[in-house]
Formats: structure tokens, sequence, C-alpha cells
């Protein structure tokens, strides 16, 4: 049998947030900046900077965020393990260890939480830690505790750690080496080797590696001499490391340098999908992983070949945001631009005639008479097929990074980072740059807006510049108060509208003059006006209010309080860009403005059997949050698994109060099980040729289901069985539910009835009690009548006087019957003879077939009356003298040789 467990997953944001929906982490871009790649215990741990940290199972196949217990939008500096712990550097919140190969992390900041580190190193139980405005700290046990070890290196700073011939090695601005846990450091003589500091330094068994940007130095020994590596990277150098006896430096342009000799003979692995720095390096089960800041690379041919291997990386930083009638498309800080179809279920990268770094940056996209326009570092660059081939359109020159772009009929405008704004009058075939007079040239820019012939344009100093002439004169329209960095402007109707370092500002005469749109001064870098209502972007995440200038309403729940850097609307779906988790959307469609107290989401229903494997309850929710959270009340497993065979029905709370940066989340599972998905119970029974009709859905227990049916059916048309109409056989019940059917059957057999033996049956009668008791010694149930027609599963039947009586009795799932006669005295229990014709003799009544003798005594014990068949009643007299009121005592002495005895009263 099954039984169906139905699961409502409500999705619930017990915080001021905006209700009913969600942010939702899209499937991309996939990638971003990536820095150190470790292993641990069979796990790797990848640092994507701003992004935190990913984790990966499978030797690096997929991926997933591994932040928890970390701080809100922390930025990692570096990244170590020692196989059987991780540890990290954070940019502002300290030093975190993993007791659990990278899954979870644990603050280690006991005496040193106001200090910042550039890098840490493990030595079994030791650490130490360089502290960013120099020296040393350490501690014995793991980062319970730090002790700071900077004795005359206090104003040293250090990059990197080593451990060689039984020294810890620090580098940095030098090189110093300690043998005593850092009580006494000592230093290494780098006579003009470097041309700057130590960046790196690594160790084999046998030999100490260093390196600045430029170089790779190795001593064996003592030290005392060094020789400069034949490598020859042609570019910075990133870092070195050992992975065995190999050692190897990573450097620009995807390429990785190895020696497997000591450093004396290199080799070139080339990354050819790459034309970025490889910023590390990890040699695993046959496999090589390269991180860039366009994401990870593997190669299971020792080099020959590479692949991207970002599944579940999602740390691209996004720099703009734009929609068209068929696509979106995000522009990234270094990779290109990519395009979705679906609603970013799905990206495609599109960089094809992007063949410079400098065009990876891709700052603003807009549409220009139906094809596409982007702004890069490298110039402008136009597509006409949806961004499949792009060409260069604007090439300002060396240096001349494209920031923003407006356009408005065949106007183009581009404005170019310390340079100024270029304008085009023919569809981008010629441009000229506009008039500086009046505009700050030397300035880097942010947003452009165009109406008729007056331009504005927002700078990074904090100014906004306006030309009505189309650029060739400019002056200044500036958010007045103080320094106001306008990130944003946005033209909606008749009003021009700001987002700005310090709030909301909104204009009526085109930047004639400011209001703040509220009181409130977050930070915001881009906004999108619907209906009546805006959002913005900002460092929090993102916020939302009415037109009208009410306050701001954090829409937090799934996307916490990261930075959205960019918005774009598209149907009831609104995008987010963000600085280092990709691309994430929002259903408008659900949400209520303003929020309802109390207000949740079903995102999603599932129905399961009983028999079914039990499941991930966590894999419900939605797939952009932190694991790490509880379940309320606590599952059986005492884990995220929901067993329906085990569980109980209920809400089940699952708890994230940190994981989306001060946006506390909860998300309610509501667990249903049905009742009504049991056909009951397989049952066999015998059935009477002459019982009454019965139900025979009854028979097959009280979990059988109502609403089933019956093959063969029932003459009744209904669930109940006529033993004189229906025929024997089997009779199957059948439910059918969501999970499939059930079935119970009933195998009935039709029986003409026989008499059970009447040695088999013992009656007794009480005539004291009024009560006659059957037992039947045979194996199945009986219920019995005294008149045949209303029967009792009560074997003792009481009667009111006494008399002759037919006992009738049949088998309750079984064809057997009998009667019997009985017969039965009736005693009275008191009498008053004061000849008023009420009760005025003793006198036994009933009839019984065999003689009895019945005597009379007081209660002193003194005969009084003799009875028998005859004459079986007493006037109360004795000797012809009345008797006083009292309990008098009988015995009654039948001729088989059994008896009764007991008492009444004589009432006066």
């Amino acid at each position: 049998m099954n039984l169906k467990t139905r699961i409502l997953l409500f999705v619930g944001f017990f915080t001021t947030t905006l209700g009913i929906s969600q942010w939702v982490q899209t499937s991309g871009p996939q990638g971003g900046a990536l820095k150190e790649i470790v292993a641990a215990n069979g796990n790797l741990i990848l640092s994507a900077g701003e992004a935190g940290l990913y984790l990966s199972t499978n030797n690096g196949t997929s991926w997933r965020t591994a932040n928890s217990g970390l701080p809100c939008n922390i930025t990692i500096k570096k990244l170590i393990s020692d196989d059987e712990f991780v540890y990290v550097v954070t940019e502002e919140d300290g030093l975190f260890k993993s007791e659990d190969f990278g899954a979870s992390w644990l603050p280690i900041n006991n005496g040193i939480s106001n200090f910042t580190f550039n890098s840490i190193y493990a030595d079994g139980t030791n650490l130490y830690a360089a502290n960013e405005d120099g020296g040393v700290y350490y501690s014995p046990n793991r980062g319970t505790s730090w002790e700071e070890k900077s004795s005359g290196i206090a104003m040293v700073l250090f990059n990197d750690f080593a451990m060689f011939n039984g020294q810890l090695f620090a580098a940095g601005a030098d090189l110093f080496g300690t043998t005593d846990n850092g009580d006494t450091w000592n230093s290494v003589g780098l006579p003009g080797l470097l041309t700057g500091a130590i960046k790196s330094i690594a160790a084999t068994a046998n030999t100490l590696f260093i390196t600045d940007s430029n170089a790779v130095f190795f001593s064996n020994g003592a030290l005392t001499t060094w020789t400069a590596a034949t490598v020859s990277p042609n570019a910075p150098i990133t870092s070195i490391q050992t992975s065995g006896n190999r050692v190897f430096i990573t450097t620009s342009d995807g390429r990785i340098f190895f020696s497997d000799n000591e450093g004396v003979n290199w080799n070139l692995i080339q990354n050819n999908n790459t034309d970025r720095p490889a910023e590390d390096a990890l040699f695993t089960n046959g496999r090589i992983l390269m991180t860039t800041s366009e994401g990870l690379f593997s190669s299971g041919d020792s080099g020959l070949n590479w692949n991207e291997s970002n599944n579940g990386i999602l740390a691209t930083s996004i720099e703009s945001l734009h929609t068209n009638d068929s696509f979106i498309y995000a522009g990234t800080k270094n990779q290109h631009v990519f395009r979705s179809g679906d609603n970013g279920q799905s990206w495609t990268r599109l960089r094809n005639g992007l063949n410079t770094i400098e065009s990876s940056h891709v700052s603003d996209i807009i549409t220009y008479q139906d094809n596409l326009l982007i702004a890069t570092d490298d110039g402008v660059y136009e597509s006409t097929d949806d961004g499949n081939s792009w060409t260069k359109i604007l090439d300002p020159g060396p240096g001349g990074n494209v920031a923003t772009l407006a356009t408005r009929d065949r106007v183009i405008l581009a404005g170019v980072n310390g340079v100024g704004l270029y304008i085009s009058l023919d569809d981008g075939v010629s441009w000229s740059l506009t008039s500086g007079s009046g505009l700050g040239i030397n300035s880097d820019y942010e947003s452009i807006v165009i109406q008729s012939a007056t331009i504005l344009i927002s700078a990074r100093n904090g100014k906004v510049f306006e030309s009505i002439d189309f650029g060739l004169n400019w002056g200044e329209v500036s958010i007045t108060n103080g320094f106001t960095l306008v990130y944003k402007l946005i033209l909606h109707e008749d009003k021009l509208y700001a987002a700005t370092a310090r709030g909301f500002w909104v204009s009526d005469n085109f930047g004639g003059s400011w209001n703040a749109f509220n009181d409130e001064s977050i930070p915001l870098f881009d906004a999108e006006i619907v209906d009546d209502l805006v959002y913005a972007g900002s460092d929090q995440g993102v916020f939302v209010a009415s037109l009208d200038g009410s306050p701001w309403f954090e829409l937090c729940a799934g996307i916490g309080k990261r930075t959205v850097n960019e918005l774009v609307l598209t149907d009831d779906l609104l995008f987010g860009g963000t600085l280092s988790s990709s691309v994430w959307n929002y259903d408008l469609s659900n949400s209520i403005f303003p929020p309802e107290e109390g207000s949740s989401n079903i995102t999603e229903t599932v129905e399961l059997c009983s028999s079914d494997t039990p499941i991930d309850l966590t894999s419900l929710l939605p797939n952009s949050i932190e694991l790490g959270g509880s379940w309320s009340p606590e599952l059986n497993s005492t884990s995220n698994i929901l067993n329906p065979s085990v569980d109980s029905s209920g809400i089940y709370t699952y708890m994230l109060p940190e994981s989306d940066c001060g946006c506390s989340t909860s998300f309610q599972v509501q667990v249903d099980i049905d009742p009504q998905t049991s056909a009951g119970d397989d049952i066999v029974l015998e059935a009477c040729i002459n019982n009454e009709p019965f139900d025979l859905l009854e028979r097959l227990g009280e979990n059988a289901a109502q609403g089933g049916t019956w093959s063969p059916s029932l003459s009744s048309g209904s669930n109940i069985f006529n033993p004189t109409i229906d025929v024997a056989g089997i009779y199957s019940y059948t439910v059918t539910f969501d999970c499939g059917q059930d079935t119970a059957e009933a195998t009935i057999s039709i029986s003409g009835g026989f008499e059970i033996p009447s040695d088999l049956i013992d009656i007794k009668t009480s005539s004291k009690e009024g009560l006659i008791t059957v037992m039947v010694d045979y194996d199945n149930q009986f219920e019995f009548s005294l008149d045949g027609i209303n029967y009792t599963q009560n074997n003792v039947l009481p009667v009111l006087e006494g008399g002759s009586y037919t006992v009738f009795g049949r088998e309750i799932n079984g064809c057997g019957f009998f009667q019997k006669e009985v017969s039965l005295l009736f005693i009275p229990k008191f009498f008053s003879p004061n000849m008023d014709s009420f009760n005025d003799y003793w006198e036994i009544s009933g009839e019984i077939n065999q003689n009895f003798t019945l005597t009379i005594f007081d209660r002193f014990g003194k005969l009084l009356k003799q009875l028998d068949n005859n004459n079986s009643r007493w006037d109360g007299n004795f000797n012809g003298k009345r008797l006083p009121s009292s309990d008098y005592w009988f015995s009654i002495v039948f001729e088989n040789g059994s008896s009764e005895s007991g008492h009444f009263s004589l009432i006066r």
C-alpha cells in the first residue's frame, strides 16, 4: 500500500521586505575573477575574491558557494590548505578556519580582531599571519589564541610564507627566517636580486624559491648563494608554488611554467583559451585547474587542451544590463558581454570581434536603430546581429575608456573618460569630440541623457554638466548641498531622476533644480521606474518606493544585501546585475506594495509517496541561498532529509538568520500526509446465506478510504454485500489517488449454515441476579439474542422475570448457529405482607424442569418456612404470628444437586 505525502513549499520572508516574490539567481553569466584554488581531503575550495568561496566535491566538475559562517559581502585576500584544515584571510573581517574541508567556517580572531592581514601559513597546529601594517602574529593552537612575534620585523610588510629546512621564512619587503616560532627572526641577504618586494615564496625538500613580479631565484642549503632561474615569463608573475617536487609559476596569457628538477629547467603550459593572467593553478587527480580573472579552466591532458570549468561559479561582476525585444544582455567587468534568450536560464558569451583585453570591460549597452552598441575600454562596438559579431565604430585612442552611451533619433553620444563627449550624427560612421568649454574633460563619466538638443552628463567628480546646443557649450547643473556623485540619470515622462551616492533626487526642469526624493541617503547605483514604483540598486541590495517619495523598502528576500550595480526590466521580471554574483531576477507579478504582513510565496508543490526515497528538503529551496540554516521542528534524520514514512505532518521552517546579510529570511515547508490513501486490509470471511446484508468496506478496516470501486461490483451499487444476492468469490476494492492506486481484497465464501453441537454450549442462569450467561466452546466469536432479532456480542443476557427462554447464538464471521431452551426462577428481593394486594407474598416465579426444596430462615438461622414446586410462596407469618420487618434468608436446593442462596427483605 502507498501513502501519499503532499509537500507544499511556502517561502515566507519574515522581514520588513516586500512580499510575496523573491530574488532568484539566474544561471549566469558563469565565471568571475578567481584567485587561489586549494585541495582538502578530496574537496576543492576556490577563492572568488569579492564573491567569497566556492566548493567542489567532484574534482571541479561542479561548484557551489561555501560561505557558511563567513560575514556578508566578504572579500577573500588569501586561501590556503594543509589538507586537514583550510584557512582564509579576508579584507576587513580577519581570519577564518574550516574544520570540514571548506563546507563551513569559524572565526579565529581572538585578540587580533582589530588587525588586517595579508597572508597566513599553517604548519601543523602552528599558524602564522602577516599583519598588513607589518610584523607577524603566531598561534600555537590553530587560531584559538594569538600572540605577536614581530621582534625586529614590526615594520616589515610580508606577502607570503614557506617552510624550508626546519625554518619558517616570511617574504615581502625582505626575507626573514625563524627556527623558534617567531621569537627571533634572522634576515636573509638578497643583495640586488630583486627589483621589488618578494611577491611569492615556495619550497621543495631541497630548494627555496622566491619571486618578484619579473624573475625567479632559488637557493639550496644555507641560502648563502642564489641562482636566477632560466625561466622567461615575459610578463608579470602572479605566484610561485610547489606540488610535490614540482615547482611552478603562474603568469600572464594563461601561462604556467613548471620545473621538475629544482628549478634548473622549465617547461611551458599554455592555455590558449584565455589571454588573462593565470592567477593560480592546482594539479589534482590527473587534471590541471587554472584560475583567471574571467573564470576557471581545466585540462585533462597535461595542458594540451583546455576547457572552461565554471559550472556553478556565479561570481561575475556585472557592469551593465540591457534588454531588447528578444534578449537580455549583461556587460561584465572583464568577461565581455553575455546574452540570454530565456530570462537567464542560459547565457552565451559574445566576443566575436572583441579581441582585446580592453574590450572585455563592457560598461554600457544600448540599442540604436535595432542594432546593439556597447561601451568598452577599447571604444564603441556595434552589432547588427544581436551580438553574434562586433565591429568597432569609435576608437578614441589609447586609454580612451568609453564609460557611458546615449542615443536619440540618429544621434549617438559616447562619454570617454578623461577625454570628453563624442557625438555621431550619421549612425556612428563618423564622430566628433564636442567642445570642452565648460565640460570637465579630465574626469571620468557615469551617465548621459539627451532631450531634444539638451544633453546632461554626470562625472565622477560629483558634477553634472548640461549643454543646450548639442555640446557646443556647457554649464553646470549639479546637485548642490555637498559632493554628490551621480551614478545614473533617468528620464521618465516629464521628470529627471538621479541615482546618487547620497540617495535619489528628482528634477522637474531637466536639471535646472534638484530636490531630494525622500529623506533617506542610501547610496544608489541604478534605478528602474515601473508604473508608479521606482526600484533602486545599491551597495545594500535593492530597494523599492512609490514615486510619490515614500520611504524605501528593502527588496532583499533571496538576494540579501549584495551590491547591485545595474537594473533592467523585461516583461514582469526585474533583473539585477551584481558586483560579484552575476545576474538575478525578481518576479514583479507576484510582488505586493506596500508589503502585507506575514505574506509568503508558494514557489513549488511536490508530491511524494511513503515508498519514495527520502528527499533533501533544502533541494526545494531557491538555488541562490546559502546553506547552513536549521529546521524547526527538527527532522527525524537530524539533518535536511525528510522521510515521508517517518516524519510527521506540519510546517517545517528553515531559518537563515545571517545568510542574506541582515535580511533575515525563513522558508516554510508544509508537509501534509493525506489520510485518504489506503484501500484497507486484505480479509477472508465466510458469509451465511441467511445473514443480513452488511457493509463490506467496514470489514476492510478503519483505514479503508471511501470513494473506491469494487470489482466485480456489488448488487447494491454501493459497499453493501447481500449474501442472498451477491455470489461467493474475490472482491477487489481499489482506491485511486495521486501516487497511483491501492487495492485490498475480500475473499468471501457463502455457506448455508450449520448448527453448533449442544455439548459445546454451556448456559448458566442466576435467579438471584436475573441473568443468563452463555459460554460457547468454539474458536470463532459469537453474538447472542433472546428474541432471534436483536443480537449482541455480550454473552451475559439480563431478564426481568423468571420463565422459559430461548437463547439464540450465531457466529460473527461464520455460519455456525444454535438455539437452546432455558428456564429461570425469579426470586424477589422484598415483599410487604400488608394485604393491600401489592407484594403481599414472597413468591418464586418462573418455570424450571426439575423439583426443588426452598427453606427460609431468620438472621439467627431459625427455620421459619419450607416450600417446594407445589407451594412456592410465603405470607411472612410463623406459627400464625406476623414476623417483624427484617432481612430473611433463603436456600434453594435443586434435584440435580445445584443450589442458590441469598436474602430478601420483609417490609411492614
